[in-house]
């Protein structure tokens, strides 16, 4: 195998290599390194370094770089060498290195990063924070926490608050969340050198505290951070707006929002999709709309999950024919946004719509087959649904609701009660959905004592009636002309803090079933 450039070559890689050098002296250092890239970097360092004939630590530095950037890793360590044994080591750029280490992790060769930073760049004092950082980074990510912190407490690598972000970010994800005390400990610790918790600290305890549905702790973290006078950016504030949206606290998430604005910084789509999203989901979509329209005056374009958002809204809130026309304006749909419209069409009563719209994906999930069951049972095609069901893997709780509440509606309350029972066999517990769709399967079925067991079983199993479970009994009772109880359930329902979801349909229900002596004595109690 030949080492280099056959002799007539070699010839032209020296004068290459020598007309780098007069850029590069020059200062045309974008001019000498695309020359180098286009006629150079493909040749193996041995063969540029015998046709080099004057030692050029720049010309060296470039090099390394170059190679790195291609993932030329043998001869970027080659070309490292080669600069370092040199008098003029000191000379190596530390963004080379650091090239040469992003390189390395992003080939998944993090051991081999961690090797080069303790053997090569420690001794020779050639090591830097953010060259710690990106190989404790890396580490980190493939779940070497040992070694990352062996690093910073017993080889001496440089610390910054961007390596122990790194740690404190990985200790979170471990089941041994407590070490992450250790890892803030250590950064109070290292103040001396120059590092402090920062921003991004306390977004990562933030976005922790979230996901594990420790809210309380987040507005400590949030507090905790404000007391040390930290600056907040936009990541810091998006987490706590996502936060507060996600605990139903959407008050103060626009309280977040607005403190974010106040202090300077600019909201992101990130910012504006979690408050859009809070509001979608608390129903408040002229809100949604107005922040939409807020971030186009900004010149922020929304995004597929922020529009995503807004077409769940509308078909939450039963505004179909808007979640329609929002949905048909976003162009290519992802599994999300075909589940969304879907609904919205079977709403409409175009379940053939819906079908095709959810067998148009590229794939079937759990989600999508949830949704197009969902479609058969709204148009009544109760035997379509049941043969996508049954030809599931793994249907979860929200699959056994959708058609548990198609069985319900046709009728068929035993069959929804066996599912119930196989559901919860399968360790998927039954929620306030499931319970409601039996209730009001009962009722309609005129089974009222069978849907006053069923609300009862629910307190029972520890889930919590809501409004439409509540409506659902009220309106079967009073049906059956049983004034005392339906009353005494409304003021329950009213003493728990829910409000009727259709407030109409029961004061009709009271004015159509109710005699009117008992709605008269009730007008009496009340006042």
């Amino acid at each position: 195998m030949l080492s280099g450039p056959p002799p007539k070559a070699l010839s032209t890689v020296r004068s290459l290599l020598e007309e780098a050098h007069r850029r590069i002296t020059d200062s045309r250092f974008a001019s000498a390194k695309s020359l180098l890239r286009s006629s150079i970097t493909d040749l193996p360092f041995s063969a540029v370094s015998a046709s080099l004939t004057t030692h050029s630590p720049l010309l060296l530095d470039m090099l390394l770089r170059l190679y790195s950037d291609s993932g030329n890793l043998s001869d970027a360590l080659a070309a490292f060498d080669s600069l370092s044994a040199s008098p003029s080591a000191a000379a190596v750029d530390p963004r080379s290195i650091n090239s040469y280490l992003v390189a390395l992790r992003r080939a998944g060769l993090h051991r081999s990063a961690a090797n080069f930073l303790r053997c090569r760049l420690l001794p020779s004092s050639l090591a830097s924070p953010e060259s710690s950082a990106i190989v404790i980074s890396g580490l980190c990510d493939s779940g070497d926490l040992s070694d990352a912190e062996s690093l910073l407490s017993r080889d001496g690598a440089p610390p910054s608050i961007y390596a122990y972000n790194s740690l404190l970010r990985a200790h979170l994800r471990t089941p041994d969340t407590a070490s992450a005390d250790r890892i803030l400990t250590s950064i109070d610790a290292s103040g001396g050198l120059g590092v402090s918790r920062n921003a991004a600290t306390y977004t990562i305890l933030i976005v922790h505290f979230t996901n594990a549905r420790s809210f309380a702790d987040a507005e400590k973290a949030f507090d905790e951070m404000k007391e040390r006078k930290i600056a907040g950016d936009v990541h810091l504030y998006t987490s706590v707006v996502h936060s507060r949206c996600r605990s139903g606290d959407v008050r103060r998430a626009v309280e977040a929002f607005d403190e974010c604005v106040a202090a300077g910084v600019r909201p992101n789509e990130r910012t504006f999709g979690a408050l859009i999203d809070g509001f979608c989901k608390a129903g408040r979509m002229d809100a949604a709309e107005a922040l939409k329209a807020e971030m186009l005056r900004r010149g922020l374009a929304p995004n597929r999950p922020i529009l995503t958002s807004l077409v769940n809204g509308y078909r939450k809130k039963r505004m179909s024919r808007a979640a329609l026309e929002l949905g048909e304006s976003m162009g290519d749909l992802d599994s999300h946004a075909r589940n969304a419209i879907a609904s919205a069409l079977s709403r409409l009563g175009r379940a053939k719509e819906a079908r095709g719209l959810l067998n148009s994906g590229a794939e079937h999930n759990v989600v999508t087959l949830t949704s197009l069951i969902a479609a058969h049972c709204k148009s009544g095609e109760l035997t379509e649904a049941v043969r996508v069901f049954e030809g599931m893997e793994s249907p979860n709780s929200v699959t056994y609701n959708a058609l548990i509440e198609g069985h319900c509606r046709r009728g068929r309350v035993g069959e929804a009660e066996r599912l119930v029972a196989e559901m919860e066999g399968k360790g998927l517990k039954a929620d306030a959905y499931t319970y409601t769709s039996l209730v009001r399967g009962h009722c309609e079925a005129g089974m009222v004592d069978a849907a006053v067991r069923v609300f009862g079983e629910m307190g029972m199993k520890g889930v919590a009636p809501n409004a439409y479970s509540y409506e659902a009994l009220i309106a079967g009772l009073a049906r059956k002309g049983r004034a005392e109880e339906a009353f005494g359930l409304y003021e329950e329902m009213v003493a728990e803090g829910l409000r009727p979801d259709d407030r109409d349909k029961i004061a009709s229900l009271w004015e159509e079933h109710l005699p009117t002596k008992t709605r008269l004595d009730s007008g009496k109690q009340k006042s």
